[in-house]
């Protein structure tokens, strides 16, 4: 299944979600059956990224609601599950997902929101500092240090490389052109038999 498919199967489970009134795995199961065409990959998918959204929905919530401090004025608030799923890959899964995968599902989403968003999440002094100090009010700052931050960390620099290629896509730039290879003619021999 293509990946933006999977993550809008996601927003549509934790949209319909409230933790006051439902039972997580209630829920989960209900997203599950709505959608019978998944396979084991994909529902292995929306499963690990539905749970973690769920329990690590405090994390998440802070990462985004400063976000929408940062960039609250150009993005809508309508659009914080598919910001809350994303940091979910980034900031949990995305050793395990690894980057060109991560990479395939951000850009099947709208430039302008993952060009935005990652610039935030990936920014080094944000994370080091801010982030960090909010996080570690709600998680033992040796489980933010060893287990969050690390995702984020080891893979600067292809996501420098994919913010950079999400920019130039926002400003019309052309990608690195490949060299044409043109057919060389040769002339026609009518005589021979």
């Amino acid at each position: 299944m293509d990946p933006c498919s999977l993550v809008e199967i996601c927003i549509k489970g934790l949209s319909g979600f409230d933790a006051e009134t439902q039972a997580a795995d209630a829920r989960l199961q209900e997203v599950l059956d709505s959608n019978p065409h998944l396979d084991e990959v994909g529902e292995t998918f929306v499963i690990e990224v539905f749970s973690g959204c769920v329990r690590f929905h405090s994390l998440l919530a802070v990462t985004i609601e400063n976000f929408y401090l940062d960039e609250g004025q150009r993005m809508l608030r309508k659009d914080s599950i598919l910001y809350r799923i994303f940091a979910y890959l980034a900031l949990f899964r995305l050793n395990d997902l690894g980057f060109r995968n991560f990479e395939s599902f951000v850009l099947k989403q709208d430039t302008l929101k993952m060009h935005l968003f990652l610039k935030y999440l990936f920014d080094t002094p944000k994370l080091q500092s801010w982030l960090k100090g909010k996080w570690c009010n709600i998680y033992d700052q040796q489980f933010v240090e060893e287990s969050i931050l690390p995702n984020i960390l080891n893979n600067m620099d292809e996501s420098t490389k994919l913010i950079s290629q999400l920019n130039d896509k926002l400003q019309n730039k052309a990608g690195p052109k490949k060299e044409s290879v043109f057919t060389e003619p040769k002339p026609f021999n009518l005589t021979k038999v």
